[in-house]
């Protein structure tokens, strides 16, 4: 999951998605009414980007 669909935006609320924790700052993507977000955190092949992935999962719920 590099992309977070407008669903999970919304619940987690725009700004809070945009708010940059520890990693890569999102890149918003599809309608602005119904964005979803962007995390460029790699090709996966790269085990820190695991981690990076963890962090947004947590950052979002």
């Amino acid at each position: 999951m590099n992309t977070a669909g407008p669903d999970v935006v919304r619940q987690a609320g725009l700004a809070h998605a945009e708010a940059r924790p520890p990693h890569p700052a999102p890149t918003r993507v599809g309608p602005a009414a119904a964005p979803a977000l962007h995390y460029s955190l790699g090709d996966g092949t790269d085990p820190g980007a695991w981690a990076g992935l963890r962090q947004v999962i947590h950052h979002l719920k």
